[in-house]
């Protein structure tokens, strides 16, 4: 796993731990991924698949989000919603770096977005 240039090696450590607690205790968590805001893979847990393409993406679509959002007063993007037959994923900003949640089809968007935001949370105690 590589180490995030803007987090030591205790906090990269720390969110890759937070991320693995969050798809172990949960069954409708499939995958979780922290990424900087450039797209660079931080830490993350649950099916390897392609994990640097879903970081990169990911924060391609948050900040496109955040993009559209500038439009209006808020001017900030709270989170992305994605939809597939195979899975549902939430986006959103964990301070400085961009959490992706993924979650099985079957699962509650609600469920998984709360899960997120905690976890959002979690990672933000650590890195700053």
């Amino acid at each position: 796993m590589p180490i995030s240039e803007t987090l030591d090696e205790t906090q990269t450590q720390a969110c890759q731990k937070i991320l693995q607690d969050l798809v172990m205790n949960n069954d409708i968590i499939d995958t979780a991924i922290l990424s900087s805001p450039d797209g660079i893979l931080v830490a993350s847990a649950g099916i390897d698949t392609e994990l640097d393409v879903v970081a990169a993406m990911s924060a391609s679509l948050i900040s496109l989000s955040d993009a559209i959002s500038s439009r209006t007063e808020d001017g900030r993007c709270h989170k992305a919603f994605c939809e597939s037959d195979d899975s549902l994923a939430v986006v959103i900003h964990a301070g400085e770096h961009i959490l992706t949640v993924i979650g099985k089809p079957e699962s509650n968007m609600g469920m998984i977005l709360t899960q997120a935001k905690t976890t959002g949370k979690s990672i933000c105690a650590v890195t700053q």
